[in-house]
């Protein structure tokens, strides 16, 4: 059931991923639900949308904790979009309560109270992400053949990089104006800069095409790729606080970047997860990388503006075969930072042994 000022919709789905981390030695989980409505008429006007939830919630230590709480106060926030004749309205508030039920299987009984909206369903639980580096046990403790087998304790690991597992299916957050984040881009890039960020968008809609991904998901991953590549060092602690991550200082900022971009990507335009995947592995490749990961990966090194040895054969590879021109890129980056007395960084030569072996 969902009410909104009064008025009834049907829900359409009712999702949720679950976002794990340490925090000054605390375990959080964050649960981010997405339910969506069917078209209704009220006041002879056709209104449609959603309810997008963030809930915080501290000491959890297994899936089924998550059980019959009660929650209210600082918890998080709720944003209720309704579209009204293609004209959007959001409304955000951080005054709401929640009660958890029973976990069945998937599903997670999930009651929302705010001033304007009650809601009562059952989210289905989707995927989880979390900080730990321990992927192989985190799919056999959180498969959802058995879904709680071990607590969160035993798995968490201390790497700062952002994973997420368990189901092929993915978050929503496609209704962002691609006109807005470019207006945004704009203000936060260089003119040098957004107009590369333009050119891998334009190249990664291309290789969308070749490879039949969807199209405007590789453009908006292509374009937000560089979205953090000149924030300050003090604006990326501070994203990554407001989330509750972290990143390790010491690292290579060409690397945290692609971190925090993906993060402030996910904040700022609720994009969903595939999007900010691909921003996330866009430097130095992730184990494993979808398709999307890959175009755009690729789309960075080979966009029209760049110019430097063999990029012609990187660029014919793209068209042929993904993996393969993700390992000439590797090779030729990895031989170019060698030259100059650079580091490699450990993750790119993992990617590229792993690519090797596998593709």
């Amino acid at each position: 059931m969902i009410k909104i000022n009064n008025v009834e919709f049907k829900e359409k789905f009712a999702e949720a991923h679950l976002r794990q981390r340490i925090y000054e030695g605390t375990s959080y989980i964050t649960l981010m639900a997405t339910i969506e409505f069917y078209p209704t008429l009220a006041n002879n006007c056709i209104l449609s949308g959603a309810i997008d939830i963030k809930v915080d919630m501290k000491d959890i230590h297994s899936l089924k904790d998550l059980e019959d709480k009660k929650l209210k106060g600082d918890i998080g926030s709720v944003t209720i979009s309704i579209n009204n004749d293609d004209i959007w309205e959001h409304n955000k508030s951080d005054n709401f309560s929640v009660k958890l039920g029973k976990l069945k299987n998937r599903g997670l009984d999930f009651s929302l109270k705010t001033e304007d909206c009650e809601l009562n369903t059952t989210l289905e639980l989707i995927s989880l992400y979390t900080t730990s580096s321990k992927e192989k046990e985190l799919k056999e403790s959180f498969s959802f053949d058995g879904f709680y087998k071990k607590t969160l304790e035993k798995i968490v690991g201390t790497s700062q990089i952002i994973k997420y597992f368990i189901s092929e299916r993915k978050g929503l957050g496609m209704d962002i104006s691609v006109e807005r984040v470019k207006k945004d881009l704009k203000k936060l890039l260089s003119d040098y800069r957004y107009e590369h960020s333009l050119r891998v968008g334009e190249t990664a809609k291309e290789l969308a095409r070749i490879y039949k991904v969807d199209e405007e998901k590789a453009y908006l991953a292509g374009i937000t790729h560089d979205i953090a590549k000149e924030f300050t060092k003090e604006q990326n602690e501070a994203i990554m606080k407001r989330n509750r991550q972290t990143i390790d200082k010491e690292e290579n900022p060409r690397i945290n970047h692609a971190i925090v971009g993906a993060v402030y990507a996910k904040e700022k335009y609720h994009l969903d997860d595939e999007i900010t995947h691909a921003i996330f592995s866009h430097t130095v490749g992730d184990i494993p990388m979808s398709i999307l990961d890959k175009i755009v990966f690729v789309a960075d090194k080979i966009e029209p503006g760049k110019n430097y040895p063999k990029i012609e054969e990187e660029r014919q590879l793209a068209k042929e075969n993904l993996d393969k021109a993700i390992i000439l890129c590797m090779e030729n980056n990895h031989k170019k930072l060698k030259k100059e007395k650079k580091k490699v960084a450990p993750k790119s030569i993992e990617v590229l042994s792993y690519l090797k072996k596998n593709s």
